[in-house]
């Protein structure tokens, strides 16, 4: 999963253009609607899961973890 976390935080890297580590919070704004469904969508396509609709909702997103997190969930839905 270490590969997982590493291409999570390159996705978000990218998107954000800023350089963002695991333990990274998010500031209040830093991240739009707009910016978490340009993370969430290239997510999927990278690792073919699917984002559960709760999931989808930006602002249950506070720091990386919680993106990374989603990913886990995402694994775990789609191979049930």
């Amino acid at each position: 999963m270490v590969d997982a976390v590493e291409k999570v935080i390159e996705v978000i890297n990218d998107t954000l253009k800023k350089e963002v580590s695991f333990n990274y919070t998010f500031e209040n704004g830093e991240i739009d609607s707009i910016s978490m469904i340009r993370i969430i969508v290239e997510l999927e396509d990278v690792f073919g899961i699917e984002f559960s609709d709760d999931d989808l909702d930006y602002s249950n997103y506070s720091n990386v973890e919680d993106i990374v997190n989603a990913v886990k969930r995402g694994f775990d839905t789609n191979s049930a």
